[in-house]
């Protein structure tokens, strides 16, 4: 098991309540989601993007408005700290908040 799903797996457990597991993918709750980035940007975790999802029943229904792919900015060379910050900016600005997110993280170390 690598560093981001051994994260992954803490995260779950810390917040049985309020962090799922949907297949491989770990969903967390909006409430969480501060505290979460800053655990794994404190970890060193670089941090690709965000997925948000509303919950419809019993099923996940993707927010196309709340999408971060950060992909071009990694690939640019763009620092970490750079990377959570326009993440906070974009969650702080964002009308319309998700139920669940999905942090797409990865390990810069390799």
């Amino acid at each position: 098991m690598g560093k981001i799903e051994q994260f992954e797996e803490r995260i779950a457990a810390e917040f049985p309540s309020t962090a799922v597991r949907s297949g491989r993918t770990l969903l967390i709750d909006f409430s969480i989601l501060d505290e979460v980035l800053q655990k794994a940007q404190s970890q060193g975790f670089g941090l690709l993007g965000l997925d948000g999802f509303k919950v419809a029943g019993k099923s996940l229904v993707p927010m196309m408005d709340y999408i971060v792919d950060f992909s071009s900015a990694v690939a640019r060379g763009s620092s970490i700290s750079y990377l959570y910050d326009a993440t906070k900016l974009f969650i702080r600005d964002c009308q319309n908040k998700p139920d669940l997110v999905e942090i797409v993280l990865f390990d810069p170390a390799g």
